[in-house]
Order: C-alpha cells, then structure tokens, then sequence
C-alpha cells in the first residue's frame, strides 16, 4: 500500500501558516536587532539618523508601484474564479514596471529634497538604496500565490536569510572599518535575496510568465485605486514623522526617534501575520450564508491580536530604558522617552491591520480613503506645527494619536459594512493581565533578558488564571 501524506486540514494550514510566519518573524526580528545594535554602535546618534532617513524615504516611495494590488490579487486567488499563472504574470510585469518608474522618480526628487552640503550622505544613500523598491516589486508580488494558498512558512525562510545576510554584511562592514554606505549596501543586498528567494519558492508552485496586455493591466489598476489611494495615505502619515523630522531638524533628531520608528517597524508584521492567514478564508466567507462563520473567524482573529499585543505595548513601556541600552549605546538614551510614546501607537496599529483587511474582504475599501486622508492631513499639520520647538517628543505623540484615529475610524466602518462588533471578554482579561506584568516588571531595575522572563512568566500566568485559553482553537470556527 503506498504511503501517502496526510493532507492538512484547513485550520491545521491556517495554524501553521500562522505560526511559522510568527516564528520566523520573531527570528528575523532577533537578526534585524542585532543589526540594529551594530549600526547604533558603529555609526552613533547621526550615522543611525541618516539610515532611518534613507529606509523612511525609499518605504515611502514604495507604496506608489503598490497600489494595493497584491491585496486584491490574493482575495481573487482565494476565491478560485482567476487563474493563478495569468494573473500573477499580469500583476507582476505591472508592478516591475511600476518599481522602476517610481525608482527613476524617487532618484531624482531626493537631489530636489535633500540639495545641499550636509545632506550629501542621505542623498547619496537614497541613490544607492533604490533597487531596494524593484526587488520590492517582485517580491511582493510573488508572496501572493503563497498568502492565498496557506504557504507563507516558504516566505518567512526567506526573510530569515535575507535578514541574516543583511546583518552578516553590516558585521563585516563594522569589522572592516566602513561606514554609513556599506550599511545601506548591505540592506539593499539583504532585499536582493529575499527577492531571489522568494522567485525560487514560487517556481515550485507555478511557472512564472510576465504578461504585459494593456486590457488586464488597466482592469487591475481600476479595481485597486480606490485600495491603492488608501495605502498611499497610511503609509504617508506613517512615515511623514521621521520624514519631517529629517528636513526640520536633523539627523540627531532622526536618530534617536528612530530607535521607537525602527522598534515599531519590525514588530508590526506580528499583526499582519495573524489577519493575512484568515484573509482567503474571510474574503471566500462574504456570503449571507457564510455571515455566522465569518464573524466567529473575525471575533477569535481580534482575540489573538489582542493577546499577543497586550504584553508587547506593556512590556515595552515597562522596560523601554533596557531595550534602548540594549539596542544603542549612551548616547541614544533619550530615545527611551519616544519609544514608550510609540508602542501605544503599535498597539493599535495591529489592531488598525484587522480591521483594514476585514474592510478590503467586502470591497469596501473606498469607504476607508476618507478616513486615511483625514488623517494624514491631521498627521501632517500637528507635525509641521510642533515639530520645530518639540522635536521627536512631537513625532512620537501625532504618530500614536494617528494610529488611535485609524483605530477608531476602521472600526466604526468594520461595524457598518461587515457588521461585526468584536466581543471583549477576552481583551479585558488580557488587559488586566498586562498591567499586572507592568506593575510587577516597571520597578525592577535588572537586565533586559531577566525582565522578559519575569515578564512572560507573569503574563502567561495572569492569562491562565483568568482563563483565557492559551491557544485559541480555530477548529469550532472554520469546521464545516
């Protein structure tokens, strides 16, 4: 008799395509800290500014050539009405040609925006990261084929390497004596093989063709406008505060916010992790029919939002004087100040990523344009007024009040078109359970690694005895 397999259920994919992005993500996360540590040490306080400016600008660009697009790609993949190869080719010749339009764009606006002598270095840093946006492109693109079929574990290896790379080159540099170049250099080659890699995995799910008819490519770019203006909005106001603070006020003032920036960058994929896995099965659940399924999938997705937020927002303000000496040197001991600001903000970020893509599920997402734009105009404003006399203390604070708007706004529209109002016993507990780890971890004075340990063993304790379960079962919301 031939062995064969045993094929995974749907919650089994959805669990591990959920819990080998999370793990990878916390490895990448590691790696990426260590070159964080690297960086703050090697290049100080206006060194590490002038970084943050260049990944600041070249993720702003970014979004141009996105438009939303590989949201959309994987809600139609997920439903089973396109065919997997035609679209994936069609989308990714667009966007590559996308990438380099706005690269060539990107390019020259930086000579325009950074002209004189002492923003030499972020010019010249900006030119050198810009294949960052191609490689961006592609990759982007090909995560859609693993994102609507559950098999996201492939990507999260790929971003394991390509951070391992990164961090293995910014070593080499700091070993070597090189500077400010060399570290721009060597997360542009970290995106490179993240890109190649990720080519690599996707070959062995389809063939790859780039498809270039002007009738598909114009039918994409209408169905994701009213998307793409939306991403463009957040992911401005996301980054319009280090953006600003680079023109008003240097790159110490970049450096020092760009310990809670960074901090915040890399744990908010946390979120995305959890809501991307659910996304095929809610974008395929729209139906009146399907309505019972679709919010208990909704009501329990918030709930693991929540509890893994919980404990990251209160240990960080716990403990944000150690994640800084940990992370920098002396010098950037400030930076502890803007970080607790922050990770509220993040907080509610991961819970923003929930909604947002509940929102997109029912195409609903021109609903969402005014919310992003009144926002950014909020953003912008507060951060031209107060920026000037209160530096990176007022970038912290319009981010996170942002991010609380967001929060609101996504809601209320959740509410209306999906009619889901998530149910709080489970958040509540998970509440009390974070401000008993803060109390108890904020007066300790000890090492970073000892205040993690005292801190998840309170948590988890906490959780237990208010009896939220410690893994939520996916199995009574999703079996048939």
């Amino acid at each position: 008799m031939e062995n064969r397999r045993p094929r995974l259920s749907l919650v089994q994919r959805i669990a591990w395509n959920t819990s080998s992005q999370v793990g990878g993500r916390l490895a990448s996360l590691a790696v990426g800290l260590v070159a964080t540590i690297l960086v703050t040490h090697h290049l100080g306080v206006p060194g590490f500014g002038d970084v943050t400016a260049v990944v600041v600008y070249i993720s702003l660009f970014s979004v141009f050539f996105d438009l939303g697009i590989p949201t959309l790609v994987v809600r139609d993949l997920s439903r089973g009405e396109v065919d997997a190869e035609e679209l994936i080719g069609q989308t990714l010749a667009l966007r590559l040609l996308l990438g380099l339009g706005v690269a060539v764009v990107a390019g020259l606006l930086a000579l325009a925006i950074y002209p004189g002598a002492d923003d030499r270095q972020i010019r010249l840093g900006i030119l050198l990261a810009l294949p960052m946006i191609v490689f961006g492109a592609a990759s982007s693109t090909l995560a859609t084929l693993f994102q609507a079929r559950l098999k996201m574990a492939r990507l999260a290896v790929a971003e394991l390497i390509s951070q391992a790379t990164a961090a293995g080159l910014i070593a080499l540099a700091v070993t070597h004596g090189r500077g400010f170049y060399a570290v721009v250099g060597a997360y542009v080659i970290g995106n490179l093989v993240y890109a190649v890699l990720a080519l690599g995995f996707f070959t062995r799910l389809a063939r790859i063709s780039l498809r270039m008819e002007r009738t598909v490519w114009a039918r994409i770019l209408r169905q994701s406008l009213p998307l793409g203006i939306s991403l463009v909005l957040l992911t401005i106001y996301f980054r319009l505060d280090a953006f600003l603070l680079s023109l008003l006020k240097g790159s110490h003032d970049v450096g020092i916010y760009g310990i809670a920036f960074r901090f915040a960058e890399m744990l908010a994929p946390l979120a995305l992790f959890a809501t991307s896995s659910v996304f095929p099965v809610i974008s395929a659940s729209t139906s009146e029919a399907e309505r019972p399924l679709l919010l208990r999938a909704l009501q329990r997705t918030f709930d693991v939002i929540v509890v893994a937020a919980v404990p990251v927002v209160a240990g960080t303000l716990a403990v944000a004087p150690q994640i800084v000496h940990f992370l920098a040197p002396e010098s950037f001991d400030a930076a502890s100040e803007p970080l607790r600001i922050v990770i509220v903000g993040t907080g509610f970020s991961f819970l923003s990523t929930f909604y947002a893509y509940a929102v997109v599920a029912f195409d609903r997402q021109r609903d969402a344009i005014w919310l992003y734009a009144a926002t950014l105009v909020f953003n912008l404003v507060l951060n031209l007024a107060l920026i000037p006399s209160y530096g990176y203390l007022a970038a912290a604070w319009v981010a996170t009040v942002s991010e609380i708007l967001i929060f609101i706004g996504l809601a209320v529209l959740t509410r209306r078109f999906v009619g889901f109002l998530p149910r709080p016993a489970v958040a509540l507990r998970a509440i009390v359970a974070g401000a008993v780890m803060f109390g108890v971890v904020y007066p300790l004075d000890i090492r970073l690694p000892f205040a993690i340990v005292i801190g998840a063993a309170v948590y988890g304790t906490c959780i237990a005895l208010l009896r939220v379960p410690r893994k939520i079962e996916l199995r009574e919301l999703l079996a048939r």
